[in-house]
């Protein structure tokens, strides 16, 4: 009854909200007023342009081919030696962790690990000799069986060739120096 009250005027003496028959009459209004209105919406959303244009638009479209496009692709090294010489420095700094490592390759197979470790505990600096094989970019490493296992406590580790100058060990890349 309060949308009646917006067209509340006299027919015959009386409100039309307040007789039958005009109640009628508003309701066949407001039926009126919503077919017009739904129209007049529909009209308008057929005939704007921005509307039709589909959900993938041309445009849409030939930006992401440009960026596909323009994707570099990762560049795996290739390495194609069985030995490695040089010397390689590795310094992590995480949330707990605060060391320095330095790995000396020889080409006869072995390597040298020396540890520096400033936290959580300088105590496991230390260093230790190993031999080590590569295979594709991999380098296995392998640990003496009498190390000192609080220092070194694993027996193998993998390390991976990423450039000439770059080795990669648990996700920490270690550089020619």
């Amino acid at each position: 009854m309060e949308l009646y009250a917006l067209f509340n005027f006299l027919y015959n003496g009386k409100t039309l909200e307040t007789t039958i028959k005009g109640i009628k009459i508003m309701n066949k209004v407001l039926i009126g007023i919503g077919v017009v209105l739904s129209a007049y919406l529909i009209y308008i959303s057929v005939n704007n342009e921005e509307d039709n244009i589909p959900i993938a638009s041309e445009t849409f479209l030939e930006n992401q081919e440009n960026v596909e496009s323009t994707l570099v692709p990762e560049v795996v090294y290739n390495n194609k030696s069985t030995t490695i010489d040089g010397r390689y420095v590795l310094n992590i700094t995480t949330d707990t962790t605060e060391t320095s490592q330095v790995f000396t390759f020889s080409s006869d197979g072995t390597f040298k690990l020396s540890r520096n470790m400033i936290s959580p505990n300088p105590a496991l600096a230390g260093t230790v000799e190993g031999s080590y094989t590569i295979t594709g970019n991999t380098i296995d490493l392998v640990f003496p069986a009498d190390r000192d296992k609080k220092t070194f406590s694993v027996d193998t580790a993998q390390m991976t060739i990423k450039s000439d100058t770059e080795i990669e060990y648990s996700s920490f890349i270690a550089v020619l120096d």
